[in-house]
């Protein structure tokens, strides 16, 4: 019996560690199985076995679904308005998620102060700003052939006076409030007044609701008649409120005791150039504007409706549907916003909405998904020079002053 020694044990251990020399490699004719053949083998085993999804856990990033995932809505300018409503309908799709879970499922916080809104916010609403410049400039051709034609516009009342004395105005004052007393005469010649809310402070009338509770308010100067709202903003003053909502009273207080804080500036820096708007009158704030004035507008609707109802009743014919005559306005809620900048002195900009019921639906039951197709509104930019083609964008656009209920005291 052979006993093996300890030089013999780790001889032995050793040789499996030592290489192959050349000799003792396989021949050539012997065919081994390569790298490659072995991985084409691992995926045709693979398709006939596939292997099981991953489970999605609470790590994993957030997916936004199909439904927000919509196509670059910069606004641009449209020479052909045939192709106009086709491109706009071609990009965005009707979302029927609610705004609860819109705001849950996406990527970013949109959850935010209206003056916070960025072009993330158009998308999920399927809003968009269509520019109707095309149609000012063949409205400003057809004036002035009539002005050359007619001599109408000189045989006008007294409140169309007032509208050029207004845009006269306009043009020659950059201060805030001369303009904003401008705008509030150019709303009278048209029969407009000035709302103001008995709880709130000056140009702060405006309320823009999220279900029922939560509301927020906007330091626009807003403006009423029988069937219509308008809505007045400076686009400086709103750039300011904006910057407001980032250099908070918190912030400021800390640059105060440290005036060189590098890093927090940089921050603040960079989230107030993440929401300014790429076109200053393409502002998301005035999609903001214009909801409020729709909710407003429909709710004062229903209640002089209830009014009516409780003083009066209403013979109904068999073929007559209730709804026709206490909310003719279901359908769609128009609204008006009016935009003025102390650098562009010598023009003004009108937007014009028409919401769906639906639409303010997913604002009044956040929770709840209605379906909504997409919003377009168009903004047209009025010149101020000459005045007789200023007064008749203004008259398509709020109606002829002449048939306003402003009367002026002579």
């Amino acid at each position: 019996m052979e006993v093996t020694t300890r030089s013999a044990q780790r001889h032995t251990t050793t040789s499996y560690a030592i290489p192959a020399r050349k000799d003792d490699r396989p021949p050539a004719s012997v065919d081994v199985p390569s790298s490659t053949r072995l991985r084409k083998r691992k995926a045709q085993s693979s398709l006939s076995n596939p292997p099981k999804q991953k489970h999605a856990c609470c790590d994993d990033p957030p997916r936004i679904p199909c439904d927000l995932q919509v196509s670059s809505q910069d606004p641009k300018a449209n020479d052909n308005a045939g192709e106009e409503h086709a491109t706009f309908f071609s990009d965005l799709r009707p979302s029927t998620l609610s705004l609860h879970n819109m705001i849950c499922r996406h990527r970013q916080r949109l959850y935010v102060h209206p003056l916070q809104w960025t072009s993330q916010h158009l998308q999920v609403l399927a809003c968009q700003f269509v520019d109707q410049s095309w149609a000012s400039k063949a409205t400003l051709k057809d004036a002035t052939n009539r002005s050359l034609q007619q001599s109408s516009r000189a045989q006008r009342n007294v409140p169309s006076k007032n509208v050029k004395k207004a845009l006269a105005s306009l043009r020659s004052h950059s201060n805030d409030k001369l303009r904003s007393w401008a705008i509030e005469d150019l709303m009278a010649a048209y029969g407009f007044h000035h709302v103001t809310s008995p709880n709130s402070r000056e140009g702060d009338a405006l309320l823009l609701r999220y279900g029922l509770h939560d509301k927020v308010s906007l330091q626009v100067d807003a403006f009423s008649r029988s069937h219509a709202n308008v809505a007045y903003l400076d686009l400086d003053k709103v750039e300011s409120f904006r910057v407001n909502t980032v250099y908070t009273k918190f912030y400021r207080r800390l640059f105060q005791r440290r005036p060189h804080n590098k890093p927090v500036e940089a921050i603040l820096k960079a989230k107030l150039r993440r929401i300014q708007p790429s076109i200053r009158q393409y502002d998301p704030f005035i999609l903001a504007v214009l909801v409020a004035l729709a909710q407003e507008r429909r709710r004062s609707f229903t209640t002089n409706n209830a009014t009516e109802a409780s003083t009066c009743t209403v013979e109904l014919d068999t073929r007559t549907k209730l709804s026709h005559i206490t909310d003719p306005i279901a359908a769609f809620t128009q609204v008006h916003v009016l935009a003025t900048s102390t650098c562009e002195l010598t023009r003004l900009w009108a937007f014009t909405a028409r919401f769906p019921a639906s639409f303010l639906n997913k604002f009044d039951d956040p929770s709840q998904a209605f379906h909504a197709d997409p919003v377009i509104i168009s903004c047209s930019e009025i010149p101020l020079l000459p005045t007789f083609a200023a007064t008749d964008m203004l008259d398509k656009i709020f109606g002829t002053s002449d048939q306003t209920l402003y009367k002026e005291d002579s």
